[in-house]
Formats: structure tokens, C-alpha cells, sequence
């Protein structure tokens, strides 16, 4: 997730500096510099939020890489109480977050996979906003209806993955 977010965000650099020098940018020449405005701002948006997202997949990164550590550390801690404590088995574990809870690395690790999920989609979602509408205002009607069709069925994953 971090290198996907980290492209979305610099290719939103890209297109920044595509639009701040183009012509069409200076509000006194711009058809309508309401779309020009509400443009720039999807793009700082999907800027932010995907860079927000690279964060947090490196943090989550960095928790995977101390988990033998943590979970040894807790093992420590649960046998000093007098707990008794299970080897790990993978199948009695559903997902990630239910073997992070196990050894005591839930809480942070929730967090920051929420994080990292509600920004990337935060993010491209306003990728793709704001590419249908620099194409509504650029381009001929029956291209924007075209690529308006493809980016709705596109988009399914993104809507889909909200209700997994």
C-alpha cells in the first residue's frame, strides 16, 4: 500500500504543476475559475491523503518487522503474571488484526490499517474526481461521458471494498 499511495501522491505533484501552468489557470482567462478552484483543491486532497496513507503503511510495515520482537516481549509479560501462554497456530487465527490482538499488538496496529485504508480511498476517489473533471472541462461532451462510464466501473473496487 505504501508504494501505491506514494505514486498516487507524486503523480498528484504531476498534475499540480500541469495545471498551475497551464493557460487556462490564470483566473482571468478561465471559463469558469469555480472548476478551476474546486480542481486544484481534489488535487491538495488526493495529495494529502495519499501521503497520509504512505505513512501509514510504513508504520505498519515498521510493526511487522518488531513483531517477533513485540510478541516475545508480551509472552514475557504473560508468563511473569502466571498466564498461560499458547504457541501461535495460524488456523486458529481469522485475519491480521485478530493474531495482532493475541499477542498484544492490536490497539496501534487497528489504527493504522484503518488509517491507511480510509485515506487511499479518500485519496483516489479524489483521483478520479478530479481527472473526470479536468476532463469535463477540457475536453469534447461525448469523451467526458465515455470516460465518466469508465471511471464509474473503475471506481466498483474502491465502493466494494468499503463494505468488506
Amino acid at each position: 500500500m505504501a508504494v501505491v499511495a506514494t505514486l498516487l501522491a507524486s503523480t498528484e505533484g504531476v498534475f499540480l504543476s500541469i495545471i498551475k501552468s497551464s493557460p487556462q489557470s490564470a483566473p482571468s482567462e478561465s471559463e469558469d475559475p469555480k472548476k478551476m478552484r474546486a480542481m486544484v483543491i481534489l488535487t491538495y486532497l488526493a495529495i494529502i491523503f495519499n501521503i497520509g496513507a504512505s505513512w501509514s503503511a510504513l508504520r505498519m510495515i515498521d510493526i511487522l518487522g518488531k513483531m517477533t520482537f513485540l510478541v516475545a516481549q508480551h509472552k514475557n509479560k504473560r508468563i511473569s503474571t502466571g498466564e498461560i501462554v499458547e504457541q501461535f497456530r495460524l488456523e486458529k487465527v481469522r485475519d491480521v488484526a485478530q493474531g495482532m490482538k493475541l499477542h498484544g499488538i492490536s490497539g496501534i496496529w487497528t489504527f493504522f490499517s484503518w488509517h491507511c485504508f480510509i485515506s487511499l480511498c479518500l485519496g483516489s476517489l479524489c483521483v478520479v474526481a478530479q481527472i473526470l473533471l479536468y476532463i469535463w472541462i477540457n475536453e469534447d461532451v461525448r469523451v467526458a461521458i465515455a470516460v465518466t462510464v469508465l471511471a464509474i466501473m473503475t471506481s466498483i473496487p474502491i465502493f466494494l471494498s468499503l463494505f468488506m
